[in-house]
């Protein structure tokens, strides 16, 4: 998945058949065209199969602990509270309300389109993939995630990656990431550094991986793994080697 994911409003309708996804599709960074309208086709039908587990007194059920672990993910991560709406028919639409706001799709942040875009299609995807005969959030898995913290505030960056984490416990997990509050919030796992090597062919090379620790300041990241040393402005910087 690419932190660059948008989802959209698209028209949605009661319990619509979705296709298994494709595994080129599944190994692609790029969402088709055509992905929102899947995407929330598919949260609406968990919404309708949670609700009539609820009608069925199966207050556990499947869907309905799948879209708890959606809205309490997104709450964690946004610091408001988050959940989907579905209004009633004729005229049947999905939406979401975030902190006390009913709000459609496309006038979410960006950042918040873009989380729903590769983490809830992540769950959905899953779930149709295993066909209902399992737990999505406890199937091992493998995933690539490709610059997560794209239009997220600082403030949410590091909270991004602990939250995917716990949302998928038996998945590895491998991330490229140019923000220190993603790296800085991995407790568990190893750190990877890519470099240039000094060939002037701009080839990267893998540096020896190091394990994450808890308590890495965001300092520590930026000035320890990504070398940057500096704290304020490039003139700045001149005019204080001038003076030293």
């Amino acid at each position: 998945y690419s932190g660059n994911a948008y989802v959209t409003d698209a028209p949605v309708s009661a319990m619509g058949a979705i296709k298994k996804p494709d595994r080129n599709t599944c190994l692609s960074f790029d969402r088709p065209e055509d992905s929102s309208p899947v995407l929330l086709q598919a949260i609406t039908n968990l919404l309708l199969e949670a609700a009539m587990d609820t009608r069925n007194e199966e207050h556990d059920g499947r869907a309905a602990k799948l879209v708890n672990a959606l809205e309490s993910t997104l709450t964690q991560i946004t610091g408001r509270k988050f959940r989907f709406k579905t209004d009633k028919p004729p005229q049947l639409a999905l939406s979401v309300v975030w902190g006390d706001t009913k709000l459609l799709f496309d006038t979410l942040p960006d950042g918040l389109r873009s989380i729903l875009g590769w983490i809830v299609h992540a769950i959905v995807m899953m779930d149709i993939w295993v066909g209902g005969k399992s737990n999505p959030l406890e199937t091992e898995a493998v995933f690539l995630l490709d610059e997560i913290e794209s239009h997220l505030h600082p403030a949410w960056q590091r909270r991004i990656l602990p939250a995917f984490q716990r949302l998928f416990p038996k998945s590895q997990i491998i991330v490229a990431t140019h923000s220190p509050f993603v790296i800085a919030s991995l407790n568990y796992g190893w750190i990877h550094l890519l470099t240039v090597d000094d060939t002037g062919k701009g080839k990267a090379k893998v540096e020896k991986p190091f394990p994450a620790s808890k308590g890495d300041s965001y300092i520590s990241v930026v000035e320890e793994i990504m070398g940057v040393k500096e704290w304020y402005d490039p003139e700045t910087e001149n005019l204080l080697r001038v003076c030293l």
